[in-house]
């Protein structure tokens, strides 16, 4: 890719976000033509929806262009940079899945082995039980 072809392609972007700026315009200037009616308690809930939906756009507007400015320049460096990143992530995340597996049959073997404890009030009611059983199978 030729600084010719950088250029061409950093003016259809902005020829297309110029254009979408212009449709979003005409879209909200015959939004505006209508006779929308909101309830008074409704309107800061509606403005605050409105104000969260263009810091989203712009967001996503901002995000998309230094993307391409970072492809533009050197996008080479970017790319291996990002693919070593994502490998790192990658190579974390198993390990901790790894660890929390472990970690799991760890606590599974010691669930299994652990003691059940015979409290006063659990040995009580199976002495209960005893003295009941016996007394009902007692030799007459």
């Amino acid at each position: 890719m030729n600084i010719i072809d950088v250029y061409v392609n950093l003016n259809c972007n902005k020829f297309k976000l110029f254009s979408y700026y212009l449709h979003v315009k005409r879209k909200k200037f015959r939004f505006t033509k209508k006779k929308n009616f909101i309830f008074l308690a409704e309107v800061e809930k509606y403005l605050e929806v409105q104000r969260l939906q263009s810091a989203t756009k712009i967001q996503a507007f901002f995000r998309g262009y230094s993307q391409r400015r970072a492809l533009a320049n050197g996008g080479r460096d970017f790319l291996i940079a990002d693919r070593a990143a994502r490998r790192i992530q990658q190579t974390f995340r198993r390990y901790r899945q790894r660890k929390q597996a472990a970690l799991d049959r760890r606590q599974q073997r010691l669930e299994y082995l652990k003691p059940t404890i015979l409290t006063e009030a659990k040995r009580e009611e199976l002495l209960e039980q005893i003295d009941k059983w016996r007394s009902e199978r007692a030799v007459k």
